[in-house]
């Protein structure tokens, strides 16, 4: 799969946000949480219930998944969101660099617990011809794509959604003025 951030010109101003360590430590938290607890039901709760081992055991596999979702959120890449003078790349995306001549508006948008920073196209076609075949398929069904929004989850991010939102208006502010 094309990988937009690679093709990014090399710049002086260019803006990283990573993934949010705050996030990485509560997903080994939870994992040696649900581990204490699944070895606790299947040595110390064991006598008290037939279903202690199996209970047990499925909390070890459900914190084997936590442990691991953790560190390859962590190991795929510290650039979670790129912004430079070519434009916006997201590696959640699978996309390219969507450039700033493209984006319409830049806005906060959602719940508390669902927020995020919505990026409207105003050409979403010229977008996705940047891609591939194969590559366009999986960047339609992407769940964080629904064209011609593109959307940038809190979830993982170091930065606040107001700060994000901060930069991403900068460089828009940046690229309109240099064009």
């Amino acid at each position: 799969m094309t990988d937009g951030f690679n093709n990014m010109a090399d710049t002086n101003s260019e803006w990283v946000c990573g993934v949010s360590k705050n996030k990485i430590q509560q997903g080994y938290l939870l994992a040696g949480f649900v581990l204490v607890s699944g070895l606790a039901l299947m040595f110390y709760l064991n006598d008290a219930s037939e279903d202690a081992t199996l209970i047990g055991m499925v909390n070890i596999g459900f914190a084997a998944v936590v442990f691991f979702m953790t560190r390859r959120s962590l190991a795929t890449s510290s650039r979670l969101l790129v912004l430079n003078s070519d434009g916006v790349w997201y590696r959640d995306w699978k996309g390219p660099v969507v450039p700033w001549n493209q984006i319409a508006n830049i806005e906060i948008s959602g719940s508390r617990i669902k927020a995020a920073v919505r990026l409207t196209l105003k050409d979403p076609e010229a977008v996705i011809t940047l891609l591939d075949a194969a590559d366009r398929k999986a960047f339609e069904k992407n769940p964080l794509v629904n064209m011609p929004v593109l959307r940038v989850p809190n979830g993982a991010l170091a930065d606040t959604l107001e700060q994000i939102h901060e930069k991403l208006n900068a460089f828009a502010r940046l690229a309109r003025a240099a064009s």
